[in-house]
């Protein structure tokens, strides 16, 4: 596997970087790419098997928006088909409720429902909620879900949601200073 920094195809507006993920077998040919963009140069891509036919998926973790509390990032599951990539998931994997303070998912790769195919899961976590005058925002722009569990359907040929833990409800005391 290597990507390489290229140029925009496009100016879509804003900082961009702009990568390309190729996959390379052991004579050096790339078997499949795909160009991305992901804010600040961040992005992280993992090589693993989830749909237990022997061949890895490409599991793509990249983000959008540039500034102050509004960098998201998606995650993505590609599953090689050919030469080409086909998307088999993609989910929000983190972003701000309010400014300063983050949400996101850690990803695990465990076997479920032990069946010998590995799934993915995602476990919910964020910043301290703190009432001031600098974080006062809504803790309910966190998600609902404590822990996202996804697994391939075959039939639907593609990852689905499996099993969602809700997480407990967060109600936030008064302002300080308000009655």
């Amino acid at each position: 596997m290597r990507v390489v920094n290229t140029e925009p195809e496009e100016d879509i507006g804003g900082e961009k970087d702009w990568f390309k993920f190729e996959l390379v077998s052991d004579d050096g040919k790339v078997s499949v790419s795909r160009k991305f963009v992901s804010t600040y140069g961040k992005f992280h891509i993992d090589l693993i098997d989830l749909t237990g036919d022997g061949q890895e998926e490409v599991v793509f973790v990249t983000g959008s928006g540039a500034g102050t509390s509004v960098r998201e990032e998606s995650l993505e599951v590609m599953q090689r088909r050919g030469n080409t990539l086909v998307p088999i998931l993609k989910t929000k994997l983190s972003d701000y409720w309010t400014e300063g303070c983050r949400w996101w998912y850690a990803i695990e790769y465990v076997d479920l429902n032990g069946d010998g195919v590995t799934d993915l899961r995602l476990v919910l976590t964020h910043d301290q909620i703190e009432w001031d005058d600098l974080h006062w925002g809504n803790p309910k722009n966190i998600p609902s879900a404590a822990i996202k569990e996804y697994r391939w359907d075959p039939g639907e040929r593609r990852m689905v949601l499996f099993r969602k833990v809700p997480r407990k409800a967060i109600h936030p005391p008064a302002k300080p200073g308000l009655r």
